[in-house]
């Protein structure tokens, strides 16, 4: 039998263009005085080491912001999370294995606060704050997937469930 879809969504941090921008500008401006000032205390091949490292770690944490992703998909066999680049490999929940699954949204006026909180012994999966579902597994983990359209995702996860 063929893997029926049901849902699908790619969730990107937000405001990460501006971010992982900021992260190489500022220190690319930064360094112009760093260079200018260790270039007259120390060797130019010393300061341009100096201001390569901070633009090289710079480089990779910008990249590393802008890639970040969440792909949810819901299909006939069950839920599948990743998140690139910190988590290559899926993340798979059977049907089988889910015991309960919660919607969860986040009043708008809430959103600061909610990004802090979390859940004993809870295994999350967001890059928007608490706007998702809460998946309580049989053998008892807690899972928490994030979302853009929880509404959307808790009724393709019922339809999922009563095909």
């Amino acid at each position: 039998m063929e893997k029926k879809k049901y849902y699908k969504e790619t969730v990107h941090m937000p405001g990460r263009k501006s971010l992982a921008s900021a992260l190489v500008l500022i220190p690319l401006l930064m360094s112009f005085g760093v260079f200018r000032h260790v270039n007259e205390t120390e060797s130019l091949g010393f300061s341009l080491a100096i201001v390569g490292a901070l633009l090289a770690i710079m480089g990779v944490v910008s990249y590393l912001i802008y890639s970040l992703e969440l792909k949810t998909k819901v299909t006939s066999e069950g839920i599948e999370v990743r998140m690139r680049p910190f988590f290559p490999k899926k993340k798979k929940i059977a049907w089988d294995e889910i015991e309960s699954c919660i919607m969860i949204t986040t009043p708008p006026l809430a959103l600061g606060q909610a990004e802090n909180m979390t859940f004993l012994m809870e295994r999350s999966f967001t890059l928007n704050g608490r706007n998702g579902i809460s998946i309580t597994t049989k053998s008892g983990e807690h899972i928490f997937i994030g979302s853009h359209r929880p509404a959307k995702l808790k009724k393709a996860i019922e339809k999922a469930l009563n095909d």
